[in-house]
């Protein structure tokens, strides 16, 4: 994501039917979540998941732990409180938490360069080196990134080739949010590098003290798949799949588990690295009256006039999507997971909080999310002709924009063979967004088909950011990748 966002912003507003799968779960005795479960069956019922899994700690203790639906529908293996799903985003908070072990442990500093633990690893960085706060704040400038290899379509590249040709500083750097896994595919591996492996310290040191014992990685399941089939919404199976940044989106487990996670977080387990991990926060944007801002992996909501605050991440990855939310004033832990993406693991964790905190019911009710909407002025200040290069793997390559009004916006490649026009062209304030019907000639990119996206920022005369190649599922087999190449334009 690559706009100002609160947790509710992950939430989709539109899913697909599928087949219908038994229900297999009981009725929880607490009548609080008795609404909520309904609503659990009813996702299940109208093909909107083909399973969900809860789990809601107050206080330390289990208060409802329940899974409805598939687990894997082929097998008719129903879903229970063991099933694993992938948790993808949310592995952040856990990457986080290991990053402020370290810090606090001294080995690593917070406002240090990143790079001082990365050995080989390039990144392409203009004045200032990125640091440790930058990366784990998303203030890195580097833009959205992530890249899907599903069993058959080999494993992924060495991180080195990744960040070499991927990673690299836009002009949001130590300014603004800008969310992109590749931030803590870096942190991950620093630790991978000064801590005798990524996977190792996070068994030793988070997953074994929060008696986390379902947890493990993507690469545990690859060969011989022990979780949640994911389905696309279509409902074909998602095979087993690896991503090219570790610590970014690369976690499994049980709900139990990423609410056990919560709690020990909750009850200060992790010590001052959990405090640092709140203390230290940049903001994202603004959500009715809710201000959101990011710390050291958590997403934080906060509401000053109604005292209300919490924190906590999501995820979304191939049929697949996971909450996570931690309410101090409630004592509150809630998990909840799908093995589909789109809304109901978000919608659901939002309704069990409005069903125990009534402020919270309260405040999402008056304040509903607003996208925000291009301004007509703004749009004047990027019209014109502007020319520029993106940067490839291959090199530099000339790039030419045309703005004038929405319907009138044109992008050209190279030689000026490669013209499309540009849609849903967005502008807010210094910001523009855009996309095109184009194919961008780098090695990695054209391996499936692609759209392009462009993210531009006004600087002085000129615009910089980025173009990325997104292959979508619907057109090809399931979301391949997003692969952001750096791009500069003038006046011309």
């Amino acid at each position: 994501m690559t706009a100002p966002f609160s947790r509710r912003d992950f939430i989709r507003l539109s899913a697909v039917g599928a087949a219908l799968p038994l229900i297999a779960a009981s009725p929880v005795a607490d009548p609080t979540f008795a609404a909520v479960r309904r609503q659990a069956v009813k996702y299940i019922k109208d093909g909107q998941a083909p399973s969900l899994s809860v789990a809601v700690f107050r206080a330390g203790r289990p208060i409802w732990v329940e899974a409805f639906g598939f687990a894997d529908r082929v097998r008719r293996v129903t879903a229970s409180a063991g099933t694993r799903y992938a948790i993808a985003s949310a592995s952040k908070a856990f990457t986080g938490t290991a990053v402020a072990q370290l810090i606090v442990s001294g080995k690593f500093v917070l406002d240090e360069p990143i790079r001082r633990h990365l050995g080989n690893i390039e990144i392409a960085e203009e004045g200032s080196p990125i640091t440790v706060r930058e990366a784990l704040q998303h203030r890195s400038g580097i833009p959205k990134h992530w890249r899907n290899f599903f069993k058959g379509q080999g494993r992924p590249p060495p991180f080195s080739r990744v960040t070499r040709d991927h990673a690299f500083i836009t002009s949001a750097k130590g300014r603004r949010y800008l969310y992109s896994n590749m931030n803590y595919g870096l942190l991950a591996e620093t630790i991978e590098r000064t801590s005798g492996g990524f996977h190792r310290y996070l068994r030793r040191n988070i997953f074994q003290p929060a008696g986390l014992a379902s947890a493990g990685f993507l690469n545990d399941h690859f060969e011989d798949w022990e979780a949640a089939v994911p389905y696309e919404d279509d409902g074909r199976p998602i095979p087993p799949y690896l991503v090219d940044e570790m610590g970014a989106r690369d976690m499994v487990m049980t709900a139990t588990d990423l609410a056990r996670f919560g709690v020990a977080h909750l009850e200060g387990r992790f010590g001052e690295a959990a405090r640092l991990m709140l203390s230290e926060r940049a903001p994202i944007g603004s959500n009715g009256l809710a201000r959101a801002s990011y710390g050291l992996g958590w997403v934080v909501e906060e509401d000053t006039p109604a005292a209300l605050f919490s924190y906590g991440h999501t995820g979304e990855g191939p049929g697949g999507a996971s909450s996570l939310t931690i309410v101090p004033e409630e004592r509150l832990v809630v998990a909840t997971i799908a093995n589909a993406q789109g809304p109901p693991a978000y919608v659901l964790n939002e309704s069990i909080v409005d069903a125990i905190s009534e402020k919270f019911a309260t405040r999402r009710l008056a304040h509903p999310f607003q996208e925000p909407v291009s301004n007509d002025n703004a749009t004047q200040a990027f019209a014109g002709s502007w020319a520029g290069q993106v940067r490839l793997p291959s090199g530099w390559h000339p790039v030419a924009l045309k703005l004038g009004s929405p319907a009138d916006c044109m992008i050209s490649l190279g030689s000026g063979d490669g013209k499309s026009e540009l849609t849903q062209v967005k502008v807010s304030a210094d910001f523009l967004t855009a996309r095109a019907t184009m194919t961008l000639p780098a090695e990695d990119a054209l391996q499936w088909p692609h759209h392009v996206r462009l993210s531009l920022e006004r600087v002085g005369d000129g615009l910089d950011g980025s173009i990325g190649a997104y292959a979508q599922r619907g057109s090809i087999p399931h979301d391949q990748f997003w692969l952001s190449y750096r791009l500069r334009l003038h006046r011309d």
